[in-house]
């Protein structure tokens, strides 16, 4: 779902953004001209404070960092604090719309930009804003473009839509801000080129060098690029940091992700040369802050085929929940609060965002995370991880024999854990490879038998390892069955393993 304008964000999403490398090295590059020496508003500046941290690394005079969010805010002051920044930053707790400033500020940045651009409120927070600027007030981001083409939903997310068990919990949160379910916006992550059946046009442009119009209207006529079925409209922004940094989000589909708005129940056949007219409208309805938008599309008679009209209003917070297929479907996935977010998912969804560094090896679950008085997590009161098995998506399976049994225990001591599932995947279980060397000296020293580390790599859940040693290594497994347990214990790394 798109969260921004729901107030729904919490260390992890603020972890998220602030791993977008991109976005912070245009940032970085705007900075380096435009705030030295200046004083400087940071609108939304989050539980870390990133930009208003990186106007300070560029000199900034002074910078005055507004967050509506009150938990995040205090965060973010703490962490002034801590960095020794009290004089050069202020942490300020309230809505932009209603603060003065004690001095005109002569350049403004801000992460409010929405995954479509004015979707997270920024326009009305943008013009009260501008009575704290100087005449001559530098903005960064300087533009934001939001892009709109036609597109045809890959077969996977047409026929089977889901929501991941984490962006579900995201949903359900949302459906308590809002009071009711609604379709929500959704965002659409791994989008190529050849899934847009027409070329983008300009659906939003927000220039941030003057104030921003309350609403806006648009058309525009786009030829089919090829044969394929139209299931929608893709939004996507595309931020200009100043004029000599630009951020694509189509090409770099992170923390802010294009926004799929669904138009037909099943996709609609074109060809290749079909021109689509289409229009739309961004107005406030459901929110005053918040737009609403609607999209029109008219897809021309051409041969057997008849014209064919769709129309859709995407609200901040709608009325209809499940007025097409998608959203139908999507709800009727969510699930209740209870719904359990195995680490399988988690991970999952941390690698397709983050370097392959920044994804945990343990896991450990808790019903809320302690928090120090200043509401910032405190980690010295988080519990160290434990010797039971993690979460996993599917439930632990015993062993069924004799080799099993065997293995199973000695995966279990090298990993560190009470007990594991025969069928558990050994990194999903926290291995490394490190661990993994480890391992396999153990096993070897066990069957006294020459097991490649590689086969762990092959065969990385106790059952499938059995069947690999069962096959390769039939004799000396045999043999270290009927040895028992005695000789299972693991010893030092001897010189090979420990340098490999």
């Amino acid at each position: 779902p798109s969260l921004g304008a729901y107030e729904v964000y919490d260390e992890f999403l603020y972890g998220l953004m602030n791993a977008e490398p991109v976005r912070l090295n245009a940032c970085r590059a705007a900075f380096a001209g435009s705030v030295p020496d200046k004083v400087v508003l940071d609108i939304g500046t989050g539980s870390d404070a990133v930009l208003a941290r990186l106007c300070i690394e560029a000199g900034a005079r002074h910078v005055y960092a507004v967050e509506i969010l009150e938990s995040a805010a205090r965060q973010a002051a703490e962490l002034v604090r801590t960095l020794g920044l009290e004089d050069r930053i202020t942490v300020l707790h309230g809505d932009i719309a209603a603060l003065t400033l004690p001095e005109p500020v002569e350049v403004c940045t801000q992460g409010i930009v929405g995954n479509i651009g004015s979707a997270d409120g920024i326009v009305p927070l943008w013009n009260a804003a501008r009575r704290n600027f100087a005449a001559d007030c530098v903005p960064v981001p300087s533009r934001c473009v939001t892009r709109l083409a036609l597109m045809e939903l890959p077969p996977a997310a047409r026929e089977r839509p889901r929501f991941s068990p984490l962006a579900a919990d995201y949903v359900r949160r949302m459906f308590k801000v809002t009071g009711k379910p609604f379709d929500v916006r959704l965002c659409v992550r791994n989008v190529a080129s050849a899934d847009l059946l027409t070329a983008g046009t300009d659906f939003e442009v927000l220039d941030f060098h003057g104030p921003l119009p309350p609403g806006h209207s648009g058309s525009a006529a786009l030829e089919v690029q090829r044969d394929g079925y139209f299931d929608g409209c893709l939004l996507w922004t595309v931020v200009s940091a100043d004029a000599a940094h630009t951020v694509d989000y189509l090409q770099e589909q992170r923390a802010w992700l294009p926004v799929f708005v669904p138009m037909t129940d099943t996709g609609i056949a074109v060809r290749r040369g079909d021109v689509v007219r289409i229009s739309w409208r961004a107005f406030n309805e459901s929110d005053p802050r918040h737009p609403d938008y609607e999209l029109c599309v008219s897809l021309g008679a051409e041969g057997d085929r008849p014209a064919r009209e769709f129309r859709q209003v995407t609200r901040h917070a709608g009325t209809e929940a499940g007025a097409l297929r998608l959203h139908r479907e999507l709800l009727a996935g969510i699930g209740s609060e209870d719904q359990v977010v195995s680490v399988d998912a988690l991970r999952a969804w941390l690698a397709d965002r983050v370097p392959e560094y920044m994804v945990p090896q343990s896991w450990l679950f808790l019903p809320e995370l302690p928090l120090t008085p200043g509401g910032k997590l405190d980690r010295e009161a988080l519990p160290a991880p434990g010797r039971y098995r993690p979460r996993l998506a599917a439930a632990a399976i015993a062993p069924r024999n004799a080799a099993e049994k065997a293995l199973a225990r000695l995966w279990a001591q090298a990993l560190g854990l009470e007990a594991i599932g025969v069928e558990d995947n050994f990194f999903d279980l926290g291995g490394d490879s490190i661990t993994a060397v480890q391992l396999t000296t153990a096993t070897q020293r066990w069957l006294d038998a020459p097991v490649a580390l590689a086969a762990l790599f092959d065969a990385p859940t106790v059952a499938a390892m059995c069947r690999h040693l069962e096959g390769a290594y039939a004799a000396p497994l045999a043999a270290a069955l009927g040895r028992g347990e005695a000789h299972m214990q693991q010893g030092p790394m001897d010189r090979e393993q420990g340098e490999l």
